[in-house]
């Protein structure tokens, strides 16, 4: 994640490898951490070139403010497109597109560019932006995640391909299990690729899920029909529990039926 913060020490071309005792390993990682954060101050450790040891710095401010506009920019752009995403699509997608009009290299911009097409239905030019961030960085991680969720419908074998290579990007095998965003939700499509086939394995992948990140209900989703498949019940029944315990808005209406009735010994995951 290179970040820009134009109050601190921190310099444009830095990159960001911890932020408050965190590992970053992705702009979906840093981002997380920073909308959990609710802070206005903290503790960044960078890597920067020329200089042979990582660097640390408390950083204050940044949240809320605006930073003067540069035309000429590209990490402007692409910092504000990050920033209004969530609450201005329409905004983050003239930024995106300014970043790659300044430079058709940034492979993060056709990443996040296609999100916000995906959200809007436009799958032709998702797709488009996807296999281009793919085409400029054939290892990075996250666009091969991005890309696995994006066709797994439609091609499961290139799918289960895609995220078994971001995870191998990732090296999610031994990492570190604090707020592993980008791992768990790795395993959680692995995991529903893994389903019939090998469902021992699938439960174990979506209980390392967990491990990873626990914020993500679609784990334990799949680590209640995994040990359905193989006749668990007492864990199909706890995982299913577990499961509804989530926020109605991070459970689908499908799902959530399907959770009760392994719950209650009146229905199966099919």
């Amino acid at each position: 994640m290179q970040w820009d913060c134009r109050n601190s020490t921190i310099r444009r071309g830095d990159l960001v490898i911890e932020m408050d005792g965190v590992p970053v390993t992705s702009g979906q990682q840093f981002q997380h951490l920073f909308d959990k954060s609710h802070k206005a101050s903290w503790d960044f450790v960078v890597l920067r070139q020329g200089e042979p040891e990582p660097l640390t710095f408390h950083v204050k401010g940044g949240r809320g403010r605006d930073f003067p506009e540069d035309p000429s920019d590209p990490f402007f752009y692409y910092l504000r497109g990050r920033w209004d995403a969530a609450d201005d699509p329409d905004s983050a997608m003239r930024d995106y597109s300014r970043v790659i009009e300044l430079e058709p290299r940034f492979d993060l911009a056709y990443l996040y560019r296609g999100q916000l097409y995906e959200d809007r239905g436009n799958r032709v030019a998702a797709g488009r932006d996807y296999l281009k961030a793919l085409e400029l960085s054939p290892n990075l991680a996250e666009a091969h995640a991005i890309y696995a969720y994006f066709i797994v419908d439609d091609d499961t074998l290139a799918a289960n391909e895609h995220i078994r290579k971001a995870i191998e990007l990732d090296r999610c095998q031994g990492a570190f299990e604090s707020d592993n965003i980008d791992c768990s939700s790795n395993y959680l499509l692995l995991a529903a690729l893994l389903g019939f086939a090998d469902p021992s394995e699938a439960a174990r992948t979506a209980e390392q899920g967990i491990r990873f990140y626990d914020g993500y209900a679609g784990n334990y989703f799949n680590a209640m029909c995994s040990y359905a498949i193989t006749g668990n019940r007492e864990l199909a029944q706890e995982y299913a529990q577990r499961y509804l315990d989530f926020p109605d808005g991070d459970r689908t209406k499908e799902r959530t039926q399907i959770a009760e009735a392994v719950r209650d010994g009146t229905g199966r995951c099919s």
